[in-house]
């Protein structure tokens, strides 16, 4: 998942109807108590929603506009937390009969909206291109478009890593939420690499580019336990420092309870969960919270460890309709 920071803003000559408290004459549907409670109100359980957005194509005389919509399956929405998946609106080409024919392809990503914080985290998958900021895009023109009458528009923002250290995030999860590590991974994609000829990672990345494949290194925990973080502290922070300078590296940390933390020369805020934590969220399934003593959702207390690690990170440029996407690993 990629997380960004949302926020609904005023727009230019139009009333604040939620600061001024109208009678709300004028006002479509019904009155709300908050901007945020209007907001919410779209994302129903079980329920579709469809992300109106401007298309345009060409330029100058030849240039054409249309509305696409984008269509969201909201599976829950739940004490301040939604998910759902967004679709992509594609086409696919099927031999039938010696022929070729196009028909509509519809692959989708996950899409985590968490009111409480204000985060969208959006799944990184090949139904976008492997772009999370296409999904940014989409949501924040679709619902911009859905909040016009109410005047107010949404704007996202991309969360870059205040810091380029690698160890905060993980001695705060061992610590501070008695976490442990159950893999070490290393990605290799075959780039050119500025790193010696001798060094392993640099002969990882010969045989990738050679043989056009990709490599991954992994320590694994014995027997479902954990991994010894302090005993590889320098070996550890020397590939975490060579994955910062070298976009052909990624380093994952697969933690028991958190999940997956990723670090790379992006440093986006990217995190994974299980599928396992959304399918329980969607089921409707709670697990016990120890912490409070109440039961839970996996997801929620999930985001509840994201938003604490988040501080760690500011908001980038935010999302603008129409700009060229940056290209996310």
């Amino acid at each position: 998942m990629h997380f960004y920071d949302y926020e609904i803003e005023q727009t230019e000559n139009g009333p604040n109807l939620f600061e001024n408290q109208p009678d709300w004459e004028d006002a479509p549907k019904r009155h709300y108590n908050s901007v945020e409670e209007c907001f919410a109100s779209f994302f129903q359980s079980r329920h579709m929603l469809e992300l109106p957005r401007l298309k345009v194509t060409g330029s100058g005389k030849n240039q054409k506009s249309e509305w696409e919509k984008y269509r969201c399956d909201v599976l829950r929405h739940e004490d301040g937390v939604i998910l759902m998946t967004l679709e992509n609106n594609k086409s696919k080409h099927t031999i039938i009969e010696k022929k070729d024919v196009e028909h509509e392809h519809h692959p989708y990503c996950y899409v985590i909206v968490d009111t409480r914080y204000k985060l969208i985290g959006i799944e990184k998958n090949s139904a976008f291109d492997g772009k999370p900021d296409k999904v940014a895009e989409i949501i924040q023109d679709g619902m911009s478009m859905l909040m016009m009458s109410y005047h107010k528009h949404v704007v996202l923002h991309a969360l870059m890593k205040k810091s380029t250290e690698f160890w905060p995030i993980i001695e705060e999860l061992q610590t501070k939420f008695k976490d442990t590590v159950r893999q070490i991974r290393i990605d290799c994609n075959g780039e050119e690499s500025d790193t010696k000829k001798s060094d392993l990672m640099a002969i990882m990345t010969s045989l990738c580019r050679r043989t056009t494949g990709e490599a991954v290194f992994m320590l694994n925990a014995p027997d479902n336990g954990e991994l010894k973080m302090n005993e590889v502290y320098d070996d550890v922070t020397h590939i975490a420092e060579l994955c910062l300078l070298q976009k052909n590296y990624d380093l994952t940390v697969r933690f028991k309870n958190f999940g997956v933390y990723r670090y790379g020369a992006d440093m986006v805020a990217q995190f994974g969960t299980d599928m396992e934590v959304l399918d329980a969220f969607d089921r409707g399934d709670r697990v016990m919270d120890f912490d409070h003593g109440t039961n839970n959702y996996d997801l929620l207390m999930w985001m509840d460890k994201i938003n604490e690690l988040l501080k760690g990170y500011a908001k980038a440029t935010a999302i603008r309709s129409g700009r060229k996407s940056r290209n996310r690993r």
